[in-house]
């Protein structure tokens, strides 16, 4: 019985959830400079309840964007996250080459290089179209188990992700968000398509069998603009970096060290201290309390676990860090190349850090990740697709977990003791 009115009451929630209003067509989203007019709204609601809520659209430069995006927990309101959420831009340098290529304000994901999804391409998923025809794929998967609690049965985690293609030349880029039902964000981009590069010097690449070409090697460098707007309060979001500080005498024994980001900043992941970065609202709690006294904050933790290979360019100073927080500004839309979206702006994220005060402002990460792409023998002439990308994992969303609801105080110490009840 007890069971019931649980199950009734996540889904009375969710229900209610789901009727949040979103609206894509009203006012006008400076995010790159378009219309909001021109996004797609999409909602999912997953078993438990669990919802995603938000406006996609292509955009010329960045290809997909999500905007308004909102997360809710099982028998939860949803509560925004981000205001937007797209690439900042893609550096592509072949070993043999000076320069970099700016890929998104050279060439851009949209446009004429986005690649409509067919019914075809979705294979195992679903197509959505949205407004001017623009096309994506959606994907439902199990990913692994969520909890599990001795003599109860495991709970299933499930991700809803949104696909989109471009293809510049022989080389494909594909976009993919993934929205997990606890909250969890992933961002990434899968790289493949075609060799089209060649080189006579072995320095820069792979021989191909007994010819003297060799299949050029090249770095890539993504990052990704992350403009959150948790609890849909932009001026008070805070930004924690932390660090676990080994102990001088124990190789195991590690201190927590969680220290304010106050001004403009740029920052480079720290293996050995695990360096992370937590972004939170200043006022917005998850347990009984909101305001000054709440103790735990509403926010995500963006692990850097994926990254490891750093590719600097001489000619891009920004290229040389790999998290920068600044202030949102009009004309910072992309990290680099800004001047391809608006003819009035200009500079890079190296000239937009300079220590301006973060506080009661609207503030932006820019996360980058980079890799280096060597041809296979076995897959030539084909790139072997390569996926690179980051995680954003919940941080004190909820007191509780909303998918297993909180036993009582005697139980649980029963339970732990491993006593039948």
């Amino acid at each position: 019985m007890i069971r019931l009115l649980i199950s009734l009451a996540i889904l009375f929630f969710a229900l209610s959830g789901s009727a949040h209003a979103m609206n894509c067509n009203a006012g006008v989203d400076d995010h790159l400079g378009l219309h909001e007019s021109e996004a797609t709204q999409f909602q999912f609601q997953f078993e438990s309840g669990a919802t995603w809520e938000l406006c996609w659209h292509i955009d010329q430069h960045a290809g997909l964007v999500l905007s308004r995006v909102f997360y809710g927990a099982p028998a939860q309101p949803p509560v925004q996250v981000f205001d937007a959420l797209s690439l900042g831009q893609i550096l592509y340098k072949y070993d043999q080459d000076v320069e970099a290529t700016h890929v998104l304000s050279e060439s851009g994901l949209g446009s004429r290089h986005h690649l409509l999804a067919t019914t075809a391409d979705c294979e195992g998923g679903e197509l959505i179209v949205g407004i001017n025809d623009q096309g994506i794929c959606q994907r439902f998967h199990q990913i692994n188990h969520m909890t599990w609690v001795r003599r109860s049965e495991s709970i299933k985690r499930h991700e809803v992700s949104l696909h989109a293609r471009s293809r510049i030349g022989s080389q494909y880029f594909e976009q993919i968000y993934r929205l997990s039902e606890d909250g969890e964000i992933t961002p990434s981009v899968v790289y493949s398509g075609r060799i089209s590069r060649y080189t006579n010097d072995p320095r820069f690449g792979i021989k191909l069998g007994d010819s003297e070409q060799y299949a050029a090697s090249a770095s890539l460098l993504l990052n990704w603009r992350l403009d959150f707007n948790i609890a849909g309060t932009p001026n008070n979001d805070q930004v924690d970096e932390i660090e676990f500080i080994p102990s001088g005498t124990d190789a195991v024994e590690r201190s927590i060290s969680i220290k304010p980001i106050g001004t403009e900043t740029r920052r480079t992941i720290h293996s050995e201290s695990f360096r992370g970065w937590r972004i939170s609202d200043a006022e917005y709690s998850s347990g009984e309390s909101n305001g000054a006294e709440a103790t735990t904050r509403v926010g995500y933790y963006l692990d850097p676990q994926g990254a490891g290979y750093r590719y600097v360019s001489r000619s891009h100073p920004w290229s040389q860090f790999d998290l920068f927080v600044t202030a949102r500004r009009a004309c910072e839309k992309l990290a680099s190349g800004n001047d391809h979206v608006n003819a009035t702006c200009s500079g890079s994220l190296d000239t937009f850090t300079n220590d301006e005060d973060l506080s009661s402002v609207d503030t932006v990460l820019w996360f980058s990740v980079g890799r280096h792409f060597t041809p296979r023998l076995e897959d030539y002439p084909a790139i072997s697709a390569m996926e690179i990308g980051f995680k954003l994992v919940p941080f004190d969303w909820s007191a509780y977990s909303p998918f297993n609801p909180p036993l009582e105080e005697s139980a649980a110490v029963d339970l732990l003791r491993g006593e039948d009840q």
